[in-house]
C-alpha cells in the first residue's frame, strides 16, 4: 500500500474517531445542555463533517493525479525504450551502409586493378609483335629504293621473301604455319576455296592447288589452310 493510501486511510480512520466521538458529545450535550445550544452543535458537526469529506475528496483528487503522473512516467518509459531501439536500429543502418560503401570501394579498386592487369598483359602480348613489325617496316623502307635498279626477277624474289618473313614474326609469338603434306583434302585443318569439276574418279577431294598457309597457336587451328580441290562428277 503506497503512502497517499495510508494518508487517506488514516484519514478516513480519524474521520470516523472523530464521528464517534462527536456523536457521544452530542448525545452528553443533548442530556446536559439546551435546545438551542444542542442545535448549534448539530450545525457544527456537519460543517466539520463537510470539510472532512472535502478533504477527502481532495486526497481522492490528488491519489488520481499521483497515478497518472505514474502512468505518464510509465509511457515516457516506454517511449525511451522505443527511442533506444530507433537508436539501434539507426546504428545498424548506418553500419550496413558504411559496410556497403566498403565494400563497394573494394569492388571499385579491384576493378581498376584487373582493368590495368589487363591493360598491362595485352600491351606485353603486343609488344613484341609491334617491335617486329616496326623493324620489318623499316627494312622495307632501306630496301624500296634500291628495286628500281633491279631486274623483274630480282624484285620478285625479293617480294616473295616477304611472306616467310612476316611467318617468321609470328613464329617467335607462338603461331606456328603449316601446309598438310597429304594431298587429300582434310576438312579439320583445311578450307575449300574452289572446286574444280573432273571426270577422273581418282582425283575426287584431291588438292588441286594451295592457296595459303594455314596457322596453329597454343595448339589450336586460328586459321585453316586454304586449297582448291578435285570434284568428281560422270
Amino acid at each position: 500500500m503506497s503512502d497517499l493510501e495510508n494518508v487517506i486511510n488514516n484519514k478516513s480512520n480519524s474521520s470516523d474517531l472523530t464521528q464517534n466521538v462527536s456523536s457521544e458529545n452530542i448525545l452528553t450535550t443533548e442530556n446536559s445542555q439546551n435546545p438551542q445550544e444542542s442545535s448549534n452543535q448539530k450545525k457544527d458537526f456537519i460543517d466539520e463533517l463537510k470539510n472532512i469529506v472535502q478533504n477527502i475528496e481532495q486526497i481522492s483528487e490528488l491519489k488520481s493525479s499521483f497515478q497518472k503522473l505514474e502512468q505518464i512516467g510509465e509511457f515516457k518509459s516506454n517511449f525511451q525504450k522505443l527511442e533506444d531501439g530507433v537508436d539501434k536500429l539507426l546504428g545498424a543502418f548506418e553500419s550496413k551502409i558504411k559496410y556497403d560503401q566498403h565494400k563497394e570501394t573494394i569492388i571499385d579498386r579491384l576493378h581498376s586493378e584487373l582493368q590495368q592487369f589487363k591493360s598491362d598483359f595485352y600491351r606485353k602480348l603486343l609488344q613484341p609483335i609491334i617491335l617486329d613489325l616496326i623493324f620489318f617496316a623499316d627494312q622495307l623502307d632501306k630496301n624500296i629504293p634500291f628495286l628500281k635498279d633491279k631486274s623483274a626477277e630480282e624484285i620478285f624474289k625479293y617480294l616473295s621473301d616477304i611472306p616467310s618473313e612476316i611467318r617468321d614474326i609470328l613464329y617467335r609469338q607462338g603461331v606456328e604455319s603449316y601446309q598438310i603434306e597429304s594431298d587429300i583434302f582434310n576438312p579439320t585443318q583445311q578450307k575449300i576455296a574452289k572446286t574444280e569439276i573432273t571426270n577422273d574418279s581418282t582425283l575426287d577431294k584431291k588438292i588441286s592447288q594451295r592457296r595459303s598457309f594455314g596457322y596453329n597457336w597454343e595448339g589450336r587451328t586460328i586459321k585453316p589452310e586454304t586449297v582448291d580441290i578435285f570434284v568428281y562428277k560422270e
